[in-house]
């Protein structure tokens, strides 16, 4: 299916400083598509769909302009236009980093069509248990003063107890406040 964002895209790649990051990317497109089309009333699922669309359209443009001998670097912190061959008198090598899993992944139309609010919590659960690896649960459990056999009961009361005294409102520093929200947050996420 021709994704009708290429257009969009296309213009403020050519328009915009480059490198540009996806987020960047995203609000020129919002801001030229003022309103952006509502495509669910699921906030999660909705910006699942938006950054479905936009990562569809920059791998369909880059299938396209591979043709024409450039390549577009899509990485979420920076998009941008590389000339395939490379010129004379030009030592710099161009380096195509091509994640064919990604490419496969967002041309796949049925991922966007399929993925509703379940398998959005899905993907977020699956992305901030990964995020929040044994280290950072070490010291969640270590800033909480708890064991790390500590049920979920217990790791919500020692955050309560832990929040009452460290409060801003109650005298507590905010640091510690944060600290203490921050352990609270990665310990949730690796509990169902």
């Amino acid at each position: 299916m021709n994704n009708p964002l290429k257009i969009v895209i296309l213009e403020l790649l050519n328009e915009l400083t480059l490198p540009i990051s996806e987020y960047q990317l995203i609000q020129h497109i919002k801001q030229k598509l003022d309103p952006f089309p509502t495509l669910s009333k699921n906030d999660s699922v909705a910006l699942f769909q938006i950054n479905f669309l936009v990562m569809n359209a920059l791998y369909q443009l880059q299938q396209a302009l591979t043709h024409e001998q450039i390549y577009l670097v899509i990485s979420p912190l920076g998009i941008e236009f590389q000339p395939l061959h490379q010129q004379e008198g030009n030592e710099r090598a161009i380096s195509l980093h091509v994640d064919s899993r990604l490419s496969e992944y967002y041309l796949d139309w049925s991922h966007f069509e399929n993925t509703g609010e379940q398998e959005v919590e899905a993907l977020l659960k699956q992305f901030w248990t990964h995020f929040s690896h044994t280290d950072r649960a070490e010291k969640a459990y270590q800033t909480l003063a708890i064991s790390p056999q500590s049920s979920w009961p217990e790791i919500k009361s020692a955050y309560r107890q832990q929040a009452l005294v460290h409060h801003p409102d109650k005298g507590g520093q905010p640091s510690q406040f944060i600290e203490i929200r921050q352990a609270y947050e990665v310990l949730k996420a690796l509990h169902p």
